[in-house]
């Protein structure tokens, strides 16, 4: 991964316009909460909960009681070295910073690689595209969530960056290997990326590092499941279990035991602030319901397809596994909720994989007709997703003023008047 010292003007563009975005987000939550709240959700408080109590010998929220309230394996563990500090309630967003820096930075290598220029002047292309798709993958947005969500970005577009190195036969970096075993221990859905990157490694005939990385994956959820088993709570987080059936019906057959899933319908749940206007709140929902309809993520699946599928060359097509395996297993059995942070590393992938696949296609040098219909068709579609980002990110300092108002307040009132358990 490139040092922030060897940046160049492309590099320093597109940072600093995505940083300068990050800090005007920050600023506004800072201003609506007064000072008192950061983060669009009330999750990272769960986490660092987690994380103090971690410390203390206990994994769950409470002393001596066990539980596994958090989505990641790892990210829990990331907060435990400040969690019982003052400052730590700043760790998660320090992080999160820390990983959409490095995301533009290797975005912008990535775009560099495929749209190549003279010199050190910055190039249009590669600057356009990193930012696109950082505000296509809601990035900026994602680092106010305290989640591990940025991370699982990060580690993505590294392992995706890699196998597009290997596929025009360049040396892959040492951070393969460790970012596709990390993939599933940050956040489950990354076991299949790592299962399909791994799948096409094997198929380029580099079978060491195909087999490390997926037998350390495994072994690492398979750790991770057995001592939940242990401490007599599934084998899934049950965060995990109440966002996914296929987990339910997993633990249920391996691990039966009495904890159930949360019967939530996220669809009807509206996360903007509530205000008193019901109209206003209608209003509001229907327009942030517009951009989550599922025909929307299946126009992604066909543009994908028809890239995929012309390429004559077959050793082209061996990126089809990532990408399909990638998009196919989350909307089969992933999420898609909540400031959009779920399914953005699949989008990230897509929009990744649409790129590289279109400039490395002959048949659209030979016919620049055709090479322009599909620019301008990949525009408009950015364009249609991107409207889902700026929804998010404009509601984002309204969020964090949302738990200001509501949980922070329940909070003050527990700790400061009636002080006893809840």
């Amino acid at each position: 991964m490139r040092a922030f010292g060897n940046l160049t003007k492309n590099h320093t563009i597109s940072l600093g316009v995505s940083l300068v975005v990050a800090f005007i987000i920050l600023i506004a939550a800072i201003v609506l909460t007064n000072g008192n709240q950061l983060y669009s959700l009330d999750d990272p408080y769960i986490h660092l909960q987690l994380a103090k109590m971690m410390g203390q010998g206990t994994y769950g929220f409470w002393p001596g009681e066990p539980s596994a309230p958090a989505s990641s394996i790892l990210w829990p563990v990331l907060m435990m070295p400040f969690a019982a500090m003052s400052f730590g309630i700043i760790w998660p967003m320090v992080i999160n910073f820390l990983c959409l820096a490095f995301s533009v930075i290797v975005l912008t290598d990535y775009f560099a690689e495929i749209f190549p220029s003279e010199g050190d002047q910055p190039n249009l292309k590669t600057i356009f595209a990193t930012l696109g798709t950082v505000l296509l993958a809601n990035l900026v947005g994602l680092v106010f969530t305290g989640m591990e969500h940025p991370l699982h970005c990060l580690l993505v577009i590294v392992v995706f960056h890699q196998l597009t190195r290997i596929q025009r036969g360049l040396d892959a970096s040492k951070l393969l290997v460790p970012c596709l075993i990390l993939l599933p221990l940050i956040r489950y859905e990354g076991l299949v990326l790592t299962c399909f990157a791994c799948l096409y490694l094997w198929l380029k005939s580099q079978r060491k590092p195909a087999v490390l990385s997926f037998a350390c994956a495994i072994a690492g959820l398979l750790a991770f499941s057995g001592f939940l088993a242990s401490q007599n709570l599934g084998i899934f987080p049950s965060s995990v279990m109440s966002k996914s059936t296929k987990a339910v019906a997993i633990a249920e057959k391996i691990s039966p035991t009495n904890i159930q899933p949360y019967d939530v319908d996220s669809s009807s749940v509206h996360p903007a602030p509530v205000r008193t206007d019901p109209n206003q709140a209608k209003i509001e929902v229907k327009l942030f319901n517009l951009f989550r309809n599922t025909r929307i993520q299946f126009g992604l699946f066909v543009i994908l397809s028809i890239f995929l599928c012309i390429q004559k060359d077959r050793k082209s097509n061996l990126l089809f596994w990532p990408l399909f395996g990638t998009i196919i297993g989350h909307f089969g059995v992933g999420k898609i909720d909540w400031f959009h942070r779920y399914e953005m590393y699949v989008y990230l992938i897509a929009i990744m994989g649409i790129i590289y696949l279109q400039n490395q296609n002959p048949r659209f040098s030979i016919r620049p007709v055709t090479k322009k219909s599909h620019h301008f068709a990949l525009l408009i579609l950015g364009a249609w997703f991107t409207m889902n980002s700026v929804i998010a990110l404009v509601y984002t300092p309204l969020a964090a003023r949302s738990i200001y108002e509501q949980q922070f307040q329940m909070m003050r009132f527990v700790r400061d008047y009636y002080k006893k358990p809840v």
